[in-house]
């Protein structure tokens, strides 16, 4: 009689792929996992510095934008999270 551990990987085998593809997404969801704090950071800095703040030394200048910017990137930020944690539970 074989192992639990070892019936487990013999029967993992027919998945290899799916679960290849599984893990990938589930790495990529979690890299856009970290960016929500990176963008309260953003905000904070925009408070903070203004005229000098991240988003004013690429070139978005005034509050307004800046707000925007940052609004449109959590906003792809969030879909992107979504879509990859779809894809690590679908496939």
């Amino acid at each position: 009689m074989s192992s639990p551990i070892m019936r487990l990987i013999d029967y993992a085998r027919s998945y290899h792929f799916n679960l290849k593809k599984a893990t990938f997404w589930s790495v990529v969801n979690k890299i856009f996992d970290i960016f929500p704090e990176i963008l309260i950071g953003v905000a904070i800095d925009m408070v903070v510095k203004r005229e000098e703040s991240l988003l004013a030394s690429i070139g978005i200048t005034t509050p307004i934008h800046q707000l925007m910017a940052l609004g449109a990137i959590t906003l792809f930020i969030w879909i992107m999270e979504s879509f990859t944690e779809y894809k690590a539970l679908v496939g």
